[in-house]
């Protein structure tokens, strides 16, 4: 069941399997690029970012940093529970002052302090297919010339 209340992390992140079996904390690096860098992500660094709410109670969550076809890092005041289930609605700037809202099912995956900044990271892979979503990194991914 998806929840969308903000929770602290309280206890350890859960061990993934590395290669070779090797056990990584989640939030390594090394844990972070096997289970969530399959895929070439978009990254955001103007202005007008994708703001995050919870889709269920309409409460701020972040801002997204990064996107890509498997799921999004999110920036956030409040840390959210590792392995926990959340249901977003993505805000996505469009012409002028219009956002188009984008609804998606995530996990999150990992979460960190941000050493620079009084934020929190964390990373979330899509739990259930979105059309929306996968039109959005469609349409936002740059197009290859063959």
């Amino acid at each position: 069941m998806c929840f969308g209340r903000l929770q602290p992390l309280s206890t350890p992140p859960p061990l993934c399997l590395g290669e070779r079996s090797q056990p990584f904390r989640s939030g390594t690096k090394d844990c972070q690029s096997l289970a969530i860098r399959q895929h070439s992500r978009l990254t955001f660094r103007h202005l007008s970012r994708i703001q995050v709410t919870n889709r269920l109670s309409g409460d701020p969550m972040g801002y997204v940093a990064d996107l890509s076809k498997g799921g999004l890092r999110l920036v956030a005041k409040q840390p959210l529970g590792v392995n926990g289930c959340y249901e977003m609605c993505l805000h996505v700037p469009t012409v002028g002052d219009r956002t188009r809202e984008v609804q998606i099912v995530v996990l999150c995956q990992w979460g960190r302090k941000d050493a620079r900044r009084d934020s929190f990271e964390m990373g979330f892979s899509l739990d259930r297919p979105s059309e929306d979503y996968t039109r959005l990194i469609g349409e936002l991914m740059p197009k290859r010339r063959d």
